[in-house]
Protein backbone atom coordinates (compact mmCIF):
# COMPACT_ATOMS: atom_id res chain seq x y z
CA UNK A 1 0.00 0.00 0.00
CA UNK A 2 2.79 2.60 1.06
CA UNK A 3 4.46 1.55 -1.87
CA UNK A 4 1.67 2.26 -4.16
CA UNK A 5 1.20 5.91 -2.82
CA UNK A 6 4.48 6.51 -3.35
CA UNK A 7 4.74 5.23 -6.96
CA UNK A 8 1.64 7.47 -7.53
CA UNK A 9 3.24 10.54 -5.59
CA UNK A 10 6.45 10.37 -7.78
CA UNK A 11 4.08 9.88 -10.85
CA UNK A 12 2.30 13.36 -10.11
CA UNK A 13 5.54 15.14 -9.13
CA UNK A 14 7.44 13.98 -12.87
CA UNK A 15 3.94 15.14 -14.53
CA UNK A 16 3.79 18.76 -13.44
CA UNK A 17 7.11 19.58 -12.76
CA UNK A 18 6.66 23.31 -12.29
CA UNK A 19 4.13 22.86 -9.92
CA UNK A 20 5.90 20.51 -7.60
CA UNK A 21 9.06 22.78 -7.90
CA UNK A 22 7.13 25.76 -7.02
CA UNK A 23 5.27 23.99 -3.85
CA UNK A 24 8.02 22.64 -2.21
CA UNK A 25 10.12 26.30 -3.37
CA UNK A 26 6.66 28.08 -1.28
CA UNK A 27 6.98 25.74 1.58
CA UNK A 28 10.58 26.23 1.65
CA UNK A 29 10.01 29.92 2.22
CA UNK A 30 7.38 29.81 4.26
CA UNK A 31 9.03 27.68 7.14
CA UNK A 32 12.61 29.80 6.52
CA UNK A 33 10.62 33.19 7.55
CA UNK A 34 8.74 31.25 10.06
CA UNK A 35 11.95 30.53 11.86
CA UNK A 36 13.10 34.16 11.71
CA UNK A 37 9.95 35.81 12.94
CA UNK A 38 10.59 32.72 16.11
CA UNK A 39 14.45 34.15 15.70
CA UNK A 40 13.76 37.89 15.90
CA UNK A 41 11.10 37.23 18.58
CA UNK A 42 13.39 35.70 21.65
CA UNK A 43 15.93 38.02 20.58
CA UNK A 44 13.64 40.91 21.01
CA UNK A 45 12.47 40.07 23.94
CA UNK A 46 16.17 39.51 25.59
CA UNK A 47 17.10 43.31 24.09
CA UNK A 48 14.19 44.81 26.18
CA UNK A 49 15.05 42.61 29.25
CA UNK A 50 18.44 44.09 29.09
CA UNK A 51 17.64 47.58 28.86
CA UNK A 52 15.03 47.07 31.51
CA UNK A 53 17.65 45.30 33.68
CA UNK A 54 19.79 49.30 32.95
CA UNK A 55 16.93 51.31 32.95
CA UNK A 56 16.87 53.45 36.18
CA UNK A 57 14.00 56.65 36.61
CA UNK A 58 14.97 58.57 39.23
CA UNK A 59 11.57 60.96 40.71
CA UNK A 60 12.83 64.06 42.49
CA UNK A 61 10.92 65.78 44.95
CA UNK A 62 10.10 69.02 46.15
CA UNK A 63 11.39 70.65 49.29
CA UNK A 64 7.87 69.94 50.92
CA UNK A 65 8.10 66.23 50.56
CA UNK A 66 9.94 63.74 52.95
CA UNK A 67 10.38 60.44 53.34
CA UNK A 68 7.52 60.23 55.76
CA UNK A 69 5.18 61.64 53.66
CA UNK A 70 1.46 60.50 53.43
CA UNK A 71 2.02 61.11 49.86
CA UNK A 72 5.63 59.33 49.17
CA UNK A 73 4.78 56.41 51.17
CA UNK A 74 0.94 56.05 49.00
CA UNK A 75 3.38 56.44 45.87
CA UNK A 76 5.79 54.07 47.00
CA UNK A 77 3.07 51.20 47.47
CA UNK A 78 1.16 51.64 44.51
CA UNK A 79 4.19 51.31 42.14
CA UNK A 80 5.61 48.26 44.29
CA UNK A 81 2.12 46.52 43.56
CA UNK A 82 1.98 47.67 39.99
CA UNK A 83 5.62 46.19 39.20
CA UNK A 84 6.54 43.87 42.52
CA UNK A 85 9.80 43.28 41.38
CA UNK A 86 10.57 47.00 40.78
CA UNK A 87 13.54 47.89 43.10
CA UNK A 88 12.72 51.81 45.10
CA UNK A 89 15.52 53.72 46.79
CA UNK A 90 14.50 56.83 48.71
CA UNK A 91 17.42 58.94 48.75
CA UNK A 92 18.01 62.22 51.01
CA UNK A 93 19.54 65.16 49.94
CA UNK A 94 23.10 64.06 51.68
CA UNK A 95 22.81 60.84 50.21
CA UNK A 96 22.26 62.54 46.92
CA UNK A 97 25.12 64.67 47.57
CA UNK A 98 27.82 62.34 48.97
CA UNK A 99 26.82 60.23 45.18
CA UNK A 100 27.95 63.13 43.46
CA UNK A 101 31.42 63.72 45.37
CA UNK A 102 32.05 59.64 45.00
CA UNK A 103 31.80 60.46 41.17
CA UNK A 104 33.13 64.16 41.19
CA UNK A 105 34.77 66.00 44.09
CA UNK A 106 35.51 68.82 42.44
CA UNK A 107 32.44 69.43 41.86
CA UNK A 108 30.77 68.68 44.99
CA UNK A 109 33.72 72.18 45.51
CA UNK A 110 30.87 74.33 43.85
CA UNK A 111 27.63 72.82 45.83
CA UNK A 112 29.07 73.02 49.83
CA UNK A 113 28.17 76.34 50.64
CA UNK A 114 24.15 74.79 50.12
CA UNK A 115 22.70 71.70 48.68
CA UNK A 116 20.69 72.63 46.63
CA UNK A 117 19.84 68.83 45.21
CA UNK A 118 16.30 67.58 45.88
CA UNK A 119 15.52 64.38 47.51
CA UNK A 120 14.79 61.25 45.38
CA UNK A 121 13.07 58.51 44.55
CA UNK A 122 15.31 55.84 42.30
CA UNK A 123 13.46 52.90 40.34
CA UNK A 124 15.03 50.10 39.40
CA UNK A 125 14.00 46.52 37.65
CA UNK A 126 11.23 48.50 35.76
Amino acid sequence: MLIRILSYAVQNSLRNKFLSLSSILILTLLMFFINILIVIHGVSFRIIDAINERLTISLYLKDEYDQNSPDIIALKNDMQQAVPRMLITYKTKDDVLEEIRARDPELVNILELQNPLPETITLENI
